[in-house]
C-alpha cells in the first residue's frame, strides 16, 4: 500500500511538472507574439521594404545620368553622334518616390493604431490612404481606379479593420513595384549590350598606352592588348554594378511578397504566429545590413 502511494505521488509530480512546463511555454508565446506586437512588427518590416524601394528609385536617376554620360563619352571617342538621352528613362521617379513617402506615412499611422488603439487615430490613417489615392491619380496609373474601388468602401465607414486596408495598400504597391522593376531590368540589359558595343567601337588610338598601364594590372604588353584588357575590365565592373542593382530589386520583390504573406496569415481566423514571424524574419535576411548579392559571393 505504501509502495502504491509513492508511485502515485511520483506520477503526480511528473504530471505537474509537464503541466507547468506547458503553461510556461504558452505564457511565453502569448507575451512574445501578442496581436499588438505582430501588428507593430508588420508595420516595421513594411516600412523597411518601402525605405528600400525609395532607395532604388532614387538610384535610378543616378543610373540614368551615368548612362547618358557614358553614351556621350563613347560617342565622342568613336566619332559618332553624341547622345544625351538615356535608355533608362521612362519611369517618373520623383512621382513614385512621392507615392512611397505617402505609403510610409500610412504605415506609420498603422503602427500607431496597433500601439494605441483606434480612438482618435483612424482618421489620420484614412487621410493617408486618401492622399495615396490622389497620388495614384496624379501618376495616371492604371491601378488608380482599381485602388479607389477597393478602398473607398472602407474609408467611408466610421470604423473598419485597418489590417484589411493595409492589405489593399500592399497588394497595389507590389503590382506597381513588379511592373517598374521588370521594366528597369529589361532596360538595364539593353543598356549593358549597348555599352559593350559602343566600347568596342572606340579605336585604339583614343587611348594612351602610358596611362593604360596605370589601370591594367594584368601582366600584358603592347598597346592593343592593354586597350582590350582595359575595355574588358570596364565591362566587368559595369556588369558587377548592374548585378547588384538587379539583385537589390529581386530582394525587395521577395521582401514585399513575404510581408503580404505575413499579413494574409495574420488576417486568418486560426493564425499561425510562427509562420508570420518566419515571413518577417525573411524580410530582415533579404534587406538587412547582412544581405548579400550574387556579386559578393
Amino acid at each position: 500500500m505504501k509502495r502504491t502511494s509513492v508511485i502515485i505521488y511520483v506520477l503526480a509530480v511528473v504530471v505537474a511538472a509537464f503541466a507547468f512546463q506547458g503553461c510556461g511555454t504558452s505564457i511565453g508565446e502569448n507575451i512574445s507574439l501578442t496581436k499588438t506586437k505582430l501588428e507593430t512588427s508588420l508595420a516595421n518590416k513594411t516600412e523597411l521594404v518601402v525605405d528600400n524601394m525609395i532607395e532604388v528609385y532614387s538610384n535610378w536617376d543616378d543610373l540614368s545620368f551615368q548612362n547618358e554620360f557614358d553614351d556621350a563619352m563613347m560617342g565622342a571617342l568613336s566619332n559618332n553622334h553624341i547622345s544625351l538621352s538615356s535608355d533608362l528613362n521612362g519611369v517618373d521617379v520623383r512621382k513614385k518616390i512621392a507615392l512611397l513617402n505617402l505609403y510610409k506615412q500610412a504605415i506609420q499611422e498603422y503602427a500607431s493604431l496597433a500601439d494605441e488603439g483606434l480612438t482618435g487615430k483612424q482618421a489620420s490613417f484614412s487621410k493617408c490612404c486618401s492622399a495615396i489615392q490622389k497620388e495614384y491619380e496624379n501618376l495616371g496609373d492604371s491601378a488608380a481606379l482599381a485602388y479607389a474601388k477597393r478602398i473607398n468602401s472602407y474609408l467611408k465607414s466610421t470604423r473598419y479593420d485597418q489590417n484589411e486596408v493595409v492589405r489593399i495598400l500592399l497588394v497595389d504597391l507590389e503590382m506597381i513595384w513588379k511592373g517598374d522593376a521588370e521594366s528597369l531590368n529589361e532596360k538595364l540589359s539593353d543598356s549593358f549590350q549597348k555599352f559593350q558595343t559602343s566600347l568596342a567601337n572606340i579605336p585604339d588610338d583614343s587611348f594612351s598606352a602610358e596611362k593604360l598601364s596605370k589601370y591594367v594590372y594584368q601582366p600584358y604588353e603592347g598597346k592593343r592588348n592593354l586597350v582590350q584588357a582595359y575595355k574588358l575590365n570596364l565591362i566587368k565592373a559595369r556588369r558587377q554594378e548592374l548585378k547588384k542593382v538587379v539583385q537589390k530589386q529581386d530582394n525587395i520583390s521577395s521582401a514585399i511578397y513575404c510581408v503580404n504573406c505575413a499579413l494574409t496569415e495574420f488576417l486568418k481566423r486560426d493564425t499561425d504566429k510562427t509562420a508570420i514571424v518566419n515571413y518577417l524574419s525573411r524580410v530582415d535576411i533579404l534587406l538587412g545590413d547582412n544581405a548579400k548579392t550574387e556579386s559578393e559571393d
